[in-house]
């Protein structure tokens, strides 16, 4: 059974005062007072447990090791006596050699003996130390850490609480059985902690001088029913505080203990730090993963040396692939167009974009051909080693299926278009004609009417074979017959032509041809067409007194080859601007313009912005719009020029 460390310091004092003379009286025992006083207060000596604890461990010793000496003594003296006339040195010389033998094996044990007898309560620290790293040792998430490190004090210390309150942000949060609950530390005893870095006892602070300080960081340590409190500091910052409540059998926190666990704190806070890292990582992965098997999008993820790492299920859902024949494997084992862009990216160390590609099924498969589309990027560690390729594949094919089904609704559509703008255009004139050709038999013998009739006719049929002229060279248009001109002499000679036009309408012209190189592949005949269909129509929207803008300048346009982005190049070209302040395009409307039969004035057929679309399409070019309604309309006609094309 243990016994209380304060009731041995009792008997001792009674035993040194009753060991002296009389007649000195109490001055006797002052230096002893005195040197236990200087102790607790400057070496913080709370008790004297180690002390007697080594002391009853050497008392214990010295009477194991007299009785071995005499035992041995004897026996040997008994024994050998009727051989050996002087067994006396004999004698002293074994008992003396079994002392040396058994002296070091029962220190130990006398150790604990006394350890047991004088307390059972202390820290053990280096069992505690060990618990400890093994605890540290364990990368895990730091819920359990903070629950596997406040069972090992509690444990250890017989302490009948101890609160881990951890820090996040300004606040201080500790763990419960309803999830982690925000707590209050007083300002005081944080700001004691982060300035001491030491541990902080409520027997210490009762036992220093009573300060404003020390008075109101007792009251918090009482109101917070904990008699230790220890930071937990991470790079000079305090991480933690752990607070430990009474101890059983009423015992103290004495120094050792403090500074065995200021240690254990030393070891926690890397600990801790650790976890969080790994509790981080674990909820980024558990993420990622969850965003990866979400995408609607497949994910190919291969190494340097094209061994893929990650495929998510959409890519196995694209490819028919699963993971077990993929993860691991060559990328040779994917798509021969899947694995052609994982190749490329990882040999030119360079990513692709919005690539199309087809992936056809087995021979003896009946599934449809796949379309898709791949991006691709080269990946890069934080030392700037290779680390591979990521590979992003969209199945396109509902979306192709739809794009189709669209082409041929606005395919209907224009031919629906066309059909009633035909119908319209020609209608009129062939009511006027039959209009006349019913009165014919009545009025033939008029001859006013006979020759209104014969004008008028040949006027609307002339009427009728312009439309379907028009129609014609919109349907077939002229093959543009492409030699090297220059731009800038046939915008000159239209410019002329319309001159008398402009100063008819009291249209004033602004000439802003700036382009040092005009030189192109075209038809000028052709071309002219187009662009005088252009004046004209701003003229018409302009009406009078106006301002019409003619410019060029050089620049460069990238125009497309193919049906996706990436087949585009970048050609120097030559931009032909025609702007004009007129009353402008409503912009629902500014998507129809170039659709035949389509026009918002009152004459005309509509088929001029279609024809002049037409024209420059087959010389290469490209036709945009610009317009905003009651400020005015902007043409941009984009011409290539005759140099060579330029690398995007």
């Amino acid at each position: 059974m243990a016994i209380p460390v304060y009731l041995l310091i009792h008997m001792a004092a009674v035993l040194l005062e009753s060991s002296q003379p009389q007649q000195y009286g109490p001055i006797s025992i002052i230096p002893i007072n005195l040197v236990i006083a200087y102790g607790i207060a400057t070496r913080h000596i709370l008790e004297v447990g180690t002390f007697i604890r080594r002391i009853i461990a050497y008392i214990l010793q010295g009477i194991y090791l007299i009785f071995v000496y005499l035992l041995t003594y004897y026996l040997v003296l008994k024994g050998f006596s009727h051989l050996i006339s002087d067994t006396d040195l004999p004698a002293q010389i074994c008992a003396t050699v079994v002392v040396a033998f058994s002296m070091a094996p029962m220190h130990g044990r006398f150790q604990k003996v006394a350890y047991k007898l004088v307390s059972s309560q202390s820290l053990n620290a280096p069992i505690t130390m060990k618990k400890a790293g093994e605890i540290f040792q364990s990368i895990t998430t730091q819920d359990a850490l903070l629950c596997q490190f406040t069972d090992l004090l509690t444990e250890s210390l017989k302490a009948q609480s101890v609160r881990l309150l951890i820090k996040t942000g300004g606040d201080f949060t500790e763990a419960t059985s309803k999830g982690r609950v925000k707590v209050t530390l007083p300002p005081a005893l944080v700001a004691t902690l982060e300035s001491t870095k030491d541990p902080i006892s409520e027997d210490k602070l009762t036992r220093s001088r009573q300060t404003p300080t020390t008075k109101e960081v007792l009251r918090d340590l009482r109101t917070l029913n904990s008699q230790l409190a220890t930071g937990v500091f991470s790079q000079s910052e305090l991480r933690a505080v752990i607070l430990f409540g009474s101890r059983t059998g009423g015992r103290i926190y004495d120094k050792t203990e403090q500074d065995t666990l200021q240690i254990l704190c030393n070891q926690f806070a890397v600990a801790l730090e650790n976890a969080r890292l790994y509790t981080a990582m674990q909820d980024s992965k558990i993420q990622n993963e969850i965003m990866l098997e979400q995408l609607a999008s497949g994910v190919v993820v291969a190494r340097p040396d094209r061994g893929i790492t990650l495929f998510n299920n959409e890519a196995q859902k694209i490819t028919g692939i699963n993971e077990e024949q993929s993860i691991g494997k060559h990328i040779t084992v994917l798509p021969r167009e899947i694995y052609l862009a994982l190749e490329v990216t990882l040999e030119n160390e360079n990513g692709v974009r919005n690539i199309d590609a087809t992936i056809y099924p087995d021979e003896n498969s009946e599934d449809f051909p796949k379309y898709i589309r791949m991006s691709s990027a080269f990946l890069l560690g934080h030392d700037g080693k290779p680390m591979g390729a990521l590979l992003v594949i969209t199945d396109i094919t509902e979306l192709k299926a739809l794009e189709e089904q669209v082409r041929r609704s606005d395919q209907l559509s224009s031919v629906g278009t066309l059909a009633a703008g035909m119908a319209h255009e020609i209608k009129n004139p062939l009511v006027t004609i039959k209009t006349f050709t019913q009165l014919l038999p009545q009025r033939y013998n008029d001859e006013d009417f006979r020759k209104d009739f014969s004008s008028l006719v040949a006027h609307e049929v002339e009427r009728i074979d312009g439309i379907v002229n028009e129609l014609l060279s919109f349907s077939k248009p002229a093959k543009p017959h492409l030699i090297a001109m220059d731009i800038q002499e046939t915008l000159d000679q239209i410019l002329k032509l319309v001159h008398e036009q402009l100063s008819q309408n009291s249209i004033k012209l602004q000439n802003n041809c700036k382009a040092d190189k005009s030189y192109i592949m075209g038809d000028a005949k052709l071309l002219s067409q187009a662009i005088i269909n252009l004046i004209l129509n701003a003229i018409d929207a302009i009406g009078e007194n106006g301002t019409l803008t003619i410019g060029t300048i050089n620049c460069a346009y990238r125009f497309a080859t193919g049906d996706s982005p990436d087949r585009a190049v970048t050609r120097k070209c030559i931009r032909i601007q025609i702007t004009d302040n007129g009353k402008g395009i409503a912009r629902e409307n500014l998507q129809k313009i170039f659709d035949p039969f389509f026009t918002s004035k009152s004459e005309g057929t509509g088929m001029g912005l279609s024809v002049a679309h037409g024209i420059i399409s087959e010389h290469h070019g490209v036709i945009e719009v610009d317009s905003e309604l009651g400020k005015g309309t902007t043409f941009y006609l984009y011409m290539p020029l005759l140099e060579e094309e330029v690398t995007s």
